[in-house]
């Protein structure tokens, strides 16, 4: 398993701790916790979708706001890679204002345009630097909002 902390741009560290990657070779599948120290974080599943507590549904990408020690992420058996955001405390919600009554939720059901092609993008990018341009972006433009 390899875990790699990633510098976000300096201007957005009083709401991003930072990026990371994740990558990890799955021996079966199986429900892990996989979140960033209790802070609210977003994930981009790059590898293999994900599901949710054994249930039906995949996801590529998810935010997850709060009960994360309630949240399994089940994964298959294979390559696992994935891209984060650690937010600082408090501070995930002045880009994602939307209330989740999960706890967690993807960029379909926030229903956010804006998060739904950062999603793609993330996913459609070769390499760490590219998302990294992304994230910061995309950060940058909706801070602008505020």
């Amino acid at each position: 398993m390899e875990f790699t902390p990633i510098s976000c741009h300096e201007s957005l560290r009083p709401f991003i701790r930072n990026y990371w990657m994740l990558s990890a070779w799955c021996v079966a599948t199986g429900t892990q916790q996989i979140f960033s120290n209790g802070a609210a974080s977003l994930q981009f599943y790059l590898s293999q979708d994900i599901r949710i507590n054994d249930g039906d549904r995949r996801y590529r990408t998810v935010l997850y706001h709060q009960n994360m020690q309630k949240v399994g992420v089940v994964t298959d058996e294979g390559a696992y890679n994935t891209f984060g955001v650690e937010f600082v405390p408090f501070c995930s919600r002045v880009f994602f204002p939307n209330e989740m009554t999960r706890g967690y939720g993807s960029p379909e059901d926030m229903n956010d345009e804006e998060f739904i092609t950062l999603s793609k993008n993330i996913h459609k990018a070769d390499n760490t630097k590219e998302r990294v341009s992304l994230l910061d972006d995309f950060f940058f433009v909706n801070i602008a909002k505020e």
